[in-house]
């Protein structure tokens, strides 16, 4: 972060993006070896149709794009190197674990997971500031860095 300021727009979008990028190829990853022996793909690896990862891509990015009003929102004065960890692996969880059960809800688990934990890094990480001169103040009360 830039002088203990708030994060940029331009941080908390690339992150919202890549944290997409991520949970979109564990669920191509999980969804290929989950498949029913009567599914199309069954026995193939999760890249190997080259139609894939491109599809995949753009799916994310616009997954991503939706994910950043919240992250903009709840994480302006949050610490990301703890916070993007914790989204990004609730938002995998959520999709590991709902996945092989109901496909179809994986992604929406994961958008509300990741959403979770946006607000549990809001409460946790925050960085407190004088609002007075808006600017960080000492991080030694409870809510400050650990």
């Amino acid at each position: 972060m830039h002088g203990a300021e708030k994060n940029s727009a331009l941080e908390l979008l690339v992150l919202s993006v890549l944290g997409a990028e991520v949970t979109a190829i564990v669920f191509v990853v999980v969804l290929t070896y989950t498949l029913p022996p009567s599914g199309g793909a069954y026995g193939q690896y999760p890249f190997q149709d080259s139609l894939v990862f491109p599809i995949m891509s753009m799916f994310a990015v616009v997954c991503g794009l939706l994910t950043f009003p919240f992250a903009l929102w709840l994480l302006r004065r949050v610490s990301l190197g703890r916070s993007s960890v914790v989204i990004v692996l609730s938002a995998v969880a959520a999709v590991v674990v709902v996945t092989p059960f109901f496909r179809l809800f994986a992604v929406p688990c994961a958008f509300a997971a990741a959403l979770g934990a946006m607000f549990f890094c809001k409460r946790r990480y925050s960085i407190p500031y004088d609002r007075a001169t808006n600017k960080q103040m000492q991080a030694d009360g409870p809510r400050g860095r650990r």
